[in-house]
């Protein structure tokens, strides 16, 4: 029960962490969602990606709701309930999906991205916002302002970093850190956007920022 309890308060608390950040939509239409990252918000776009096998599509992932879809998970993840909170019926559908209605959103992640580098087996978060802009006219300038953006990247920098660099001291360390936050600075000031929010709960811990653009 402790379990449960947990999780409703860390929905919660990401939740309310999400939604008072962005700007309310003034039409009552429940607002557009965008996210990005790795597999931790990755609906699908893994096994659109390329022919290689993708273990997200088989079982055990998708146990809880009795089918896999691609989503590194056993079932929903985070931008699935929050998109629901918001009022869309619908998940975020995975960008790299050729059939998919991008009309209430999309997602850009994939598995093993990074904010580092320009891999060749998935899309780093800057490969993934040059795809949002490559797309950004299916979408009004109301509805992209109005939207809510979502990213969570990172874990697989510093788990690269720490398997090329084991024995890396503090100062190093933190200078990596150093990088990877600024070169995913810039990728999302290329956005535009007045306000992300950036989530990051794996290699370094759980963390929840809001990051504010003037």
């Amino acid at each position: 029960m402790a379990i449960n309890r947990n999780f409703i308060i860390f929905a919660g608390l990401l939740a309310s962490f999400t939604l008072a950040s962005f700007p309310a939509n003034v039409t009552g239409e429940p607002p557009l969602l965008f996210t990005f990252g790795d597999s931790s918000y990755d609906v699908g776009n893994t096994k659109f990606f390329s022919s290689a096998f993708d273990p997200a599509t088989t079982w055990p992932y998708g146990e809880s709701i009795d089918f896999p879809t691609g989503r590194w998970s056993d079932g929903n993840i985070v931008p699935d309930f929050i998109g629901r909170l918001v009022g869309n019926q619908e998940p975020v559908p995975p960008v790299l999906d050729p059939k998919a209605d991008l009309s209430r959103g999309a997602s850009f992640a994939i598995s093993g991205a990074t904010v580092l580098g320009s891999p060749s087996d998935t899309m780093s978060s800057g490969q993934q916002i040059l795809k949002f802009i490559e797309l950004h006219k299916k979408w009004s300038d109301k509805e992209r302002a109005e939207a809510i953006y979502m990213i969570n990247i990172g874990a697989d920098d510093y788990l690269n970093f720490a398997k090329a660099h084991p024995n890396a001291n503090p100062v190093e360390q933190v200078a990596f850190v150093a990088r990877v936050l600024q070169k995913l600075s810039r990728d999302l000031m290329i956005l535009c956007l007045r306000s992300v929010v950036f989530v990051s709960y794996s290699v370094v811990g759980f963390s929840c920022l809001s990051l504010n653009f003037q």
